[in-house]
């Protein structure tokens, strides 16, 4: 089975293409292809949280349905665990890697079904309706119908346009914000420094990252046993970062948008990386933008992890025949 991770820009192509109004070369060959291959197993489409928020983000319903309804029908609800849970099996490996424990590592449990899988929190799987839960307890038959509406609401949203306060767009604007904002300061520290340009791991770059991650790795230690002084020296962090599928991906794309001062960075920056360091060390193919797609290749993240990365819709048709 071959696992393809589409950006947001092909979904809304698809959607397009399965409402007759296609506006990208290739779109109706690969939604046919789709449909073709996705029973058999051959082809999967997975989703993220990213394409959740996203369409969350979309206020009318007229363009979520249709957009929702396609992701529906070729995922199947097919979604990839987030980073914070793909974290957890990849800390243990790198850790048995560098100091031989743990002697067990949690799984990395990339991919599994639904919106709970895809946020990490297997509580939005439970059906908190007493009189659903009675009705699927009476009937069984029902629950696979139910369970796909509920889905469907998850990733589609309220219908009609009706208010969401629940969303809170506000706050993820000023989030998407303020990391671009770190970063344009971050850029400017590391070429002020000089820093990044001979190939070599960037301390300032390092450090930051892995205070994003201490409250797991912390964790991670304690429960092997292992104490914090074995990761005391910039080599040992920068060598644990490396070894960490998505923290390596994050990592590569920031500095790779930081060495190339014409690449200003944007809010939506944020979800466009945090769907990468998913996709790329997990998916088979990745359909991006071409601004991501050159700097995955530039840094030869496709070849690290064997993805194949494209630009276009056109020129998924040959690899999923091949």
């Amino acid at each position: 089975m071959k696992r393809v991770y589409l950006d947001q820009a092909e979904w809304i192509e698809l959607a397009r293409a399965r409402l007759g109004k296609p506006t990208s070369e290739g779109a109706r060959e690969v939604l046919d292809i789709a449909r073709a291959g996705v029973p058999l197993g051959l082809v999967a489409f997975p989703l993220s949280g990213v394409h959740y928020m996203e369409n969350a983000k979309t206020h009318r319903w007229r363009q979520r349905g249709a957009l929702a309804a396609t992701m529906a029908e070729l995922s199947c609800f097919a979604t990839i665990a987030p980073a914070s849970r793909l974290l957890e099996g990849e800390l243990d490996q790198a850790l048995r890697k560098m100091f031989g424990r743990p002697y067990e590592v949690r799984p990395i449990d990339a991919f599994g079904t639904g919106g709970a899988h895809a946020f990490g929190e297997p509580e939005l799987a439970d059906v908190e309706d007493r009189r659903l839960r009675a009705l699927m307890d009476t009937d069984p038959a029902l629950r696979p119908f139910i369970e796909q509406r509920r889905e469907f609401a998850m990733l589609a949203g309220p219908p009609m346009d009706f208010p969401r306060p629940w969303f809170p767009m506000e706050s993820v604007r000023q989030q998407e914000e303020r990391f671009a904002t770190t970063q344009r300061q971050v850029g400017a520290t590391l070429r002020d420094a000089g820093y990044g340009n001979d190939g070599r791991a960037v301390p300032t770059l390092v450090a930051q990252m892995l205070v994003e991650i201490l409250d797991p790795l912390n964790k991670a230690m304690a429960k092997t046993g292992l104490s914090a002084d074995l990761l005391d020296t910039p080599e040992a962090l920068t060598e644990l970062l490396m070894d960490l599928p998505t923290q390596r991906v994050d990592y590569e794309l920031r500095l790779a948008m930081h060495r190339d001062a014409g690449l200003p960075w944007k809010g939506n920056d944020l979800d466009d990386i945090g769907a990468l360091w998913l996709s790329v060390p997990y998916c088979d193919v990745v359909v991006t933008e071409r601004k991501w797609r050159a700097l995955v290749q530039t840094t030869h993240l496709d070849k690290l992890y064997g993805t194949t990365v494209l630009d276009s819709l056109a020129d998924l048709p040959a690899l999923l025949v091949a």
